[in-house]
């Protein structure tokens, strides 16, 4: 399998991971213990594919509030998420979009 195509479906599949969890965040550590089959800087990758698109919020962690978190940020679908993942708007060559 083709790089860009293990990307498209990587993203996807977090996409998807966000959509289920909606509409609450999803800290970054539960995201890389998921996919333990995605390296950390290839899943960072993936979400800042989803956040430049618009279909991913990310916030950072407040290391004050959370000091003892080993999470470094959230990610949060966007209504721009759902509608791509609920065919409501044309379809990203980026992503592979999965059943939802």
């Amino acid at each position: 399998m083709a790089k860009r195509e293990e990307y498209s479906i990587g993203r996807g599949e977090l996409l998807r991971m966000l959509y289920r969890m909606y509409p609450d965040p999803v800290a970054d550590n539960v995201i890389k213990s998921t996919f333990v089959w995605i390296t950390h800087g290839v899943l960072d990758g993936h979400a800042a594919y989803l956040v430049e698109s618009g279909y991913a919020a990310r916030e950072e962690i407040d290391r004050k509030k959370w000091e003892f978190s080993t999470a470094n940020y959230l990610l949060k679908i966007t209504p721009k998420g759902i509608q791509l993942l609920e065919g409501e708007i044309d379809a990203d060559p980026g992503i592979e979009l999965p059943s939802i």
